[in-house]
């Protein structure tokens, strides 16, 4: 079952609209759903996140759990576009430093940005944060990833605003209309997402972790590099059960240019 998280009845009404979800009344907070997907209100900023994903969780405890968390964001304007939908590969909590790393392992027709989670609304200054920002994604990561395994998360965002004097002018219909734009792609994800049926054991065997650990190594990746390195070995591990992984040729050059060129050419092998 697919869980989706949005903070906004504006965000929440055209994916209502679009799967002809009913409302369940057996909840205290906004819940709409069918046998396949349920859309939770969550509100905005992080009060209401834990309480809320717990008792979905719990009232929903026999069944295979996705959390996909679908909504608007401010966006840099030198590096994202208004009414263009993100897919979320970086999570970074502004207030605590953490950082978190969504696992997804399935192709998606999303360009892919980080994200920096908030406490309050960003109107000025919004060109000091790279990506993107938003006031929930940090504590949903935080909260879901210890109810289900972290390649059960997904977080799709559509810009809305350039945190300037016009953020706070968005109307409901401004954020419907871009939700809306968005729903064929994001139907067509849920779908291929909900095709990823994972056990939770774990999907790389003991040989492709003294893989991926020689490579880390040797290379000295980052460690958003070393995060990339892993999400893809999963996915090539999927995709390639029986297959040994590909054969890295290592050098004595010791240097960030070799390290970064090392990386994009083993991100390529992964890929294919």
């Amino acid at each position: 079952m697919q869980i989706i998280l949005t903070a906004l009845k504006a965000e929440s009404s055209p994916i209502i609209d679009h799967f002809n979800l009913t409302k369940d009344k057996n909840f205290n907070f906004p819940v709409y759903g069918n046998d396949n997907i349920i859309v939770v209100g969550i509100g905005v900023g992080q009060a209401n996140i834990q309480k809320r994903l717990e008792c979905i969780h719990s009232y929903f405890s026999q069944e295979i759990l996705q959390f996909i968390n679908i909504g608007i964001a401010g966006g840099n304007p030198g590096e994202t576009s208004i009414g263009q939908c993100y897919f979320i590969h970086k999570i970074d909590h502004y207030k605590t430093g953490k950082t978190y790393y969504p696992d997804i392992l399935i192709r998606h027709p999303f360009k892919e940005q980080s994200i920096v989670t908030v406490q309050n609304v960003v109107k000025d200054d919004g060109e000091k944060y790279s990506g993107l920002v938003d006031m929930e994604s940090a504590e949903i990561f935080r909260v879901a990833s210890k109810l289900v395994k972290t390649h059960r998360l997904a977080f799709i965002k559509i810009v809305s605003d350039y945190m300037d004097d016009h953020t706070l002018s968005l109307s409901k219909n401004d954020i419907y209309s871009m939700v809306q734009s968005n729903i064929s792609k994001i139907g067509s994800f849920l779908s291929d997402f909900n095709n990823l049926k994972l056990a939770d054991k774990s999907i790389l065997n003991n040989d492709d972790k003294i893989w991926i650990d020689k490579l880390i190594l040797k290379f000295n990746f980052t460690e958003t590099q070393k995060h990339k390195i892993i999400h893809l070995s999963k996915g090539y591990r999927l995709r390639k059960p029986k297959e040994t992984f590909p054969k890295i040729m290592f050098s004595l050059q010791n240097t960030i240019k070799y390290r970064n060129k090392s990386f994009h050419e083993i991100c390529e092998k992964l890929s294919t």
